[in-house]
């Protein structure tokens, strides 16, 4: 792995997570003005948990060459919708992941 490729995949990481990041606190003042819904809208900090977390797992993976650059942008949304979703699961997806590479880990 070449330093501009893990530079331009942690620059489009950083920037997704940017992305959602400014999306949800938009949103979620949005519906604060609005009045309440019926389910509350998962607040920002979640949000932020639920992006920064997956991306910095993803990024080391891909460091680590446990993950392709498509890997790890998939294993960034695939885990800011399970996180977001429930903390449980982005637990179930970090013992998976870690689990998982060091069994595939060549000796």
């Amino acid at each position: 792995m070449d330093p501009p490729t893990s530079r331009l995949v942690t620059l489009l990481l950083s920037s997704l997570c940017l992305c959602v990041l400014t999306a949800s606190t938009a949103l979620f003042v949005v519906e604060r003005l609005m009045g309440a819904s019926s389910p509350p809208p998962v607040p920002p900090l979640r949000w932020a948990f639920s992006t920064v977390a997956p991306a910095l797992i993803a990024l080391r993976g891909y460091r680590k060459g446990s993950l392709s650059a498509s890997g790890a942008a998939l294993a960034v949304l695939v885990g800011v919708a399970l996180t977001a979703a429930n903390v449980a699961f982005f637990a179930a997806l970090l013992v998976f992941f870690l689990t998982s590479s060091r069994a595939t880990r060549s000796v």
